[in-house]
Protein backbone atom coordinates (compact mmCIF):
# COMPACT_ATOMS: atom_id res chain seq x y z
CA UNK A 1 0.00 0.00 0.00
CA UNK A 2 0.90 3.69 0.09
CA UNK A 3 2.33 3.62 3.65
CA UNK A 4 4.57 0.66 2.70
CA UNK A 5 5.95 2.62 -0.28
CA UNK A 6 6.64 5.70 1.85
CA UNK A 7 8.49 3.55 4.40
CA UNK A 8 10.74 2.06 1.68
CA UNK A 9 11.48 5.53 0.27
CA UNK A 10 12.41 6.82 3.73
CA UNK A 11 14.77 3.87 4.36
CA UNK A 12 16.37 4.35 0.93
CA UNK A 13 16.87 8.10 1.52
CA UNK A 14 18.44 7.38 4.90
CA UNK A 15 20.78 4.82 3.30
CA UNK A 16 21.91 7.35 0.69
CA UNK A 17 22.57 9.99 3.33
CA UNK A 18 24.61 7.72 5.60
CA UNK A 19 26.62 5.88 2.92
CA UNK A 20 27.54 8.40 0.28
CA UNK A 21 30.83 10.29 0.61
CA UNK A 22 29.89 13.86 1.29
CA UNK A 23 31.10 17.06 2.87
CA UNK A 24 29.48 19.77 4.96
CA UNK A 25 30.21 23.45 4.63
CA UNK A 26 28.94 25.94 7.21
CA UNK A 27 28.70 29.41 5.73
CA UNK A 28 27.79 32.83 7.04
CA UNK A 29 27.92 32.18 10.79
CA UNK A 30 27.42 35.32 12.86
CA UNK A 31 27.34 35.53 16.63
CA UNK A 32 24.57 37.19 18.63
CA UNK A 33 25.35 40.83 19.25
CA UNK A 34 23.71 42.07 22.43
CA UNK A 35 22.67 45.64 23.12
CA UNK A 36 23.00 47.24 26.53
CA UNK A 37 20.08 47.45 28.94
CA UNK A 38 18.84 51.02 29.26
CA UNK A 39 16.76 53.10 31.63
CA UNK A 40 14.20 55.65 30.55
CA UNK A 41 11.49 57.76 32.20
CA UNK A 42 8.24 58.97 30.70
CA UNK A 43 6.12 61.61 32.44
CA UNK A 44 2.49 62.41 31.78
CA UNK A 45 -0.62 63.76 33.52
CA UNK A 46 -3.76 61.79 34.35
CA UNK A 47 -7.09 63.64 34.39
CA UNK A 48 -9.74 62.04 36.61
CA UNK A 49 -13.42 62.89 36.41
CA UNK A 50 -15.11 60.36 38.71
CA UNK A 51 -18.55 60.99 37.23
CA UNK A 52 -17.38 60.39 33.66
CA UNK A 53 -14.37 58.09 33.98
CA UNK A 54 -15.36 55.65 36.72
CA UNK A 55 -18.14 53.06 36.96
CA UNK A 56 -18.76 50.94 40.06
CA UNK A 57 -18.81 47.27 39.10
CA UNK A 58 -19.62 45.50 42.36
CA UNK A 59 -20.53 46.31 45.93
CA UNK A 60 -22.64 44.98 48.78
CA UNK A 61 -24.39 47.90 50.40
CA UNK A 62 -21.48 50.27 50.96
CA UNK A 63 -19.02 47.52 50.09
CA UNK A 64 -18.16 43.87 50.52
CA UNK A 65 -16.91 43.05 54.00
CA UNK A 66 -14.32 40.30 54.22
CA UNK A 67 -13.26 38.32 57.29
CA UNK A 68 -10.79 40.98 58.38
CA UNK A 69 -13.37 43.73 58.46
CA UNK A 70 -12.31 45.39 55.21
CA UNK A 71 -14.85 47.00 52.89
CA UNK A 72 -14.06 46.45 49.21
CA UNK A 73 -15.46 48.45 46.31
CA UNK A 74 -14.64 47.57 42.69
CA UNK A 75 -14.51 50.14 39.90
CA UNK A 76 -13.64 50.12 36.22
CA UNK A 77 -12.14 53.27 34.75
CA UNK A 78 -10.68 54.90 31.63
CA UNK A 79 -8.88 58.19 32.24
CA UNK A 80 -7.22 60.39 29.60
CA UNK A 81 -3.52 61.27 29.81
CA UNK A 82 -1.82 64.37 28.43
CA UNK A 83 1.65 65.78 27.93
CA UNK A 84 1.06 68.71 30.29
CA UNK A 85 -1.10 69.39 33.38
CA UNK A 86 -3.81 71.13 31.34
CA UNK A 87 -6.63 68.99 29.98
CA UNK A 88 -6.21 70.87 26.69
CA UNK A 89 -2.54 69.91 26.29
CA UNK A 90 -1.39 67.28 23.80
CA UNK A 91 -3.22 63.97 24.26
CA UNK A 92 -1.05 60.88 24.83
CA UNK A 93 -3.71 58.21 25.29
CA UNK A 94 -5.53 56.60 28.21
CA UNK A 95 -5.07 54.62 31.39
CA UNK A 96 -7.66 51.83 31.56
CA UNK A 97 -8.12 49.29 34.32
CA UNK A 98 -9.65 48.19 37.58
CA UNK A 99 -9.60 49.86 40.99
CA UNK A 100 -10.21 48.14 44.32
CA UNK A 101 -10.91 50.59 47.15
CA UNK A 102 -10.03 48.90 50.45
CA UNK A 103 -11.16 50.57 53.67
CA UNK A 104 -11.74 49.32 57.25
CA UNK A 105 -15.36 48.91 58.29
CA UNK A 106 -16.55 51.20 61.08
CA UNK A 107 -16.68 48.35 63.60
CA UNK A 108 -13.27 46.93 62.65
CA UNK A 109 -10.68 47.02 65.49
CA UNK A 110 -8.20 48.56 63.04
CA UNK A 111 -10.51 51.26 61.70
CA UNK A 112 -8.77 54.03 63.65
CA UNK A 113 -5.27 53.14 62.41
CA UNK A 114 -5.60 51.36 59.06
CA UNK A 115 -5.65 53.77 56.09
CA UNK A 116 -7.87 53.41 53.06
CA UNK A 117 -5.92 52.03 50.11
CA UNK A 118 -6.53 51.73 46.39
CA UNK A 119 -5.29 48.65 44.55
CA UNK A 120 -4.81 49.46 40.88
CA UNK A 121 -4.49 47.02 37.99
CA UNK A 122 -4.25 48.92 34.74
CA UNK A 123 -2.77 49.38 31.29
CA UNK A 124 -1.31 52.62 29.97
CA UNK A 125 -2.08 53.14 26.28
CA UNK A 126 0.66 55.57 25.22
CA UNK A 127 1.32 57.29 21.89
CA UNK A 128 3.32 60.53 21.65
CA UNK A 129 3.75 60.35 17.89
CA UNK A 130 7.19 58.73 18.16
CA UNK A 131 6.89 56.13 20.93
CA UNK A 132 3.81 53.91 20.90
CA UNK A 133 2.71 50.92 22.96
CA UNK A 134 1.13 49.75 26.20
CA UNK A 135 2.52 49.44 29.73
CA UNK A 136 0.98 47.05 32.29
CA UNK A 137 1.23 47.99 35.97
CA UNK A 138 -0.31 47.25 39.37
CA UNK A 139 0.13 48.14 43.03
CA UNK A 140 -1.25 49.93 46.10
CA UNK A 141 -1.54 53.68 46.57
CA UNK A 142 -3.21 55.90 49.17
CA UNK A 143 -6.85 56.82 48.67
CA UNK A 144 -7.73 59.59 48.45
CA UNK A 145 -4.47 61.46 47.60
CA UNK A 146 -2.07 63.06 48.43
CA UNK A 147 0.40 60.21 48.13
CA UNK A 148 3.32 59.16 50.31
CA UNK A 149 6.76 57.93 49.30
CA UNK A 150 5.47 54.37 49.61
CA UNK A 151 2.92 54.91 46.85
CA UNK A 152 4.19 53.25 43.70
CA UNK A 153 3.09 50.81 41.06
CA UNK A 154 5.10 47.93 39.61
CA UNK A 155 5.56 47.91 35.84
CA UNK A 156 5.32 44.26 34.82
CA UNK A 157 5.53 44.39 31.03
CA UNK A 158 4.53 46.11 27.86
CA UNK A 159 3.88 45.90 24.13
CA UNK A 160 5.01 47.81 21.06
CA UNK A 161 7.93 50.12 21.88
CA UNK A 162 7.64 48.97 25.53
CA UNK A 163 8.09 45.30 24.76
CA UNK A 164 9.51 43.38 27.76
CA UNK A 165 10.01 46.50 29.92
CA UNK A 166 10.04 46.39 33.71
CA UNK A 167 10.16 49.15 36.29
CA UNK A 168 7.97 51.21 38.56
CA UNK A 169 5.85 54.37 38.51
CA UNK A 170 5.24 57.01 41.18
CA UNK A 171 2.19 59.30 41.31
CA UNK A 172 2.20 62.92 42.49
CA UNK A 173 -0.95 64.93 43.16
CA UNK A 174 -1.08 68.11 41.08
CA UNK A 175 -4.63 69.26 41.75
CA UNK A 176 -7.75 68.06 43.61
CA UNK A 177 -10.27 70.22 41.76
CA UNK A 178 -10.11 69.03 39.06
CA UNK A 179 -8.18 65.87 39.97
CA UNK A 180 -4.87 65.84 38.09
CA UNK A 181 -2.10 63.36 38.86
CA UNK A 182 1.43 63.43 37.48
CA UNK A 183 2.83 59.93 36.85
CA UNK A 184 6.58 59.32 36.52
CA UNK A 185 7.12 55.93 34.89
CA UNK A 186 10.68 54.60 35.28
CA UNK A 187 11.39 51.87 32.73
CA UNK A 188 14.17 49.34 32.32
CA UNK A 189 14.56 47.94 28.83
CA UNK A 190 16.27 44.53 28.81
CA UNK A 191 19.34 43.69 26.76
CA UNK A 192 18.12 43.00 23.25
CA UNK A 193 19.75 41.41 20.20
CA UNK A 194 21.02 43.94 17.66
CA UNK A 195 21.33 41.22 15.04
CA UNK A 196 20.15 37.66 14.90
CA UNK A 197 22.33 34.61 14.45
CA UNK A 198 22.43 33.29 10.90
CA UNK A 199 23.69 29.84 10.04
CA UNK A 200 23.61 28.56 6.47
CA UNK A 201 24.27 24.84 6.14
CA UNK A 202 25.23 23.51 2.71
CA UNK A 203 25.24 19.77 2.07
CA UNK A 204 27.32 18.52 -0.86
CA UNK A 205 26.96 15.07 -2.41
CA UNK A 206 29.96 14.09 -4.52
CA UNK A 207 28.82 13.57 -8.10
CA UNK A 208 31.40 10.83 -8.63
CA UNK A 209 29.79 8.73 -5.91
CA UNK A 210 29.62 5.17 -7.27
CA UNK A 211 26.21 4.66 -5.70
CA UNK A 212 24.70 6.85 -8.44
CA UNK A 213 26.51 5.08 -11.31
Amino acid sequence: GHSHSVKIEFIWATFLFLNCPCSFNVQGVRGMEMGEAKMDTIVFFIHIDVERNYVQLASGGEGVEDIEGILVRLFGYATPITEGPSRQSHSLGFVRGLSLILSPSSDSPSSSVAPTKEHLLNTIEYDDGVVKGTIAQHGFIEFPPPYTEESELAVVGGTGDFHLVQGYSKPTLVSLDPIVICLNVHLLYPRAPLSSSTIELVYHIHKNNTIFQ
